[in-house]
């Protein structure tokens, strides 16, 4: 299983709208497990086929400790949602940047399955938090989009000192 190639800030792919995955075909079951061989291989919490540049709506989670509790969600939408929680953010869309995000504590949401049933999730805390930035990125929205445009400006200078200094990717620090 190949690793998906990943884009990074300010790459236009990241603002890419997903589209509802309306059939499940080969290679939607074959995307879903490029994106656990990436998710993996990158050591994340999470994935959106949009990091990979494939406006698909798909993201494949695995918050345990052990790393083998692999989930995959097609079509994800939040459709309840609860409490207010702010927690440390990174992402492989802007690496070696870390943010508070306010997300909610709580979450209901609502999905395929890879075999195509329609599954309800509830989580709270990390397990929200993890698919609540999932789905932000399938929706073209980047983590850092979700704090104050003075904020948001300095992660992203932080950012680009970092890239001068070392390269794409350099300030790896993932989930």
């Amino acid at each position: 299983m190949p690793t998906l190639k990943l884009y990074v800030f300010p790459d236009r792919q990241l603002t890419v709208l997903a589209q509802p995955i309306d059939e499940l075909t080969p290679a939607i079951k074959q995307l879903s497990d490029d994106l656990l061989a990436t998710l993996y291989d990158e050591n994340l919490f999470g994935i959106a086929a949009t990091h990979a540049g494939i406006a698909k709506q798909m993201i494949a989670v695995d918050i345990s400790e052990t790393r083998d509790q692999p989930q995959v969600f097609i079509n994800p939408n939040i459709i309840e949602h609860r409490g207010n929680q702010v927690g440390k953010e990174a992402g492989i869309a802007v690496p070696g940047i870390e943010l508070d995000i306010p997300r909610a504590t709580w979450i209901k949401m609502e999905a395929l399955n890879l075999q195509g049933e329609k599954v309800i999730v509830e989580a709270e805390d990390l397990y929200a938090r993890v698919l609540q930035h999932e789905i932000d990125q399938m929706q073209g929205i980047i983590f850092i989009d979700r704090v104050s445009k003075i904020k948001r400006d300095r992660a992203i200078t932080k950012f680009n000192k970092m890239e001068r200094r070392c390269g794409v990717g350099c300030g790896h620090n993932h989930h």
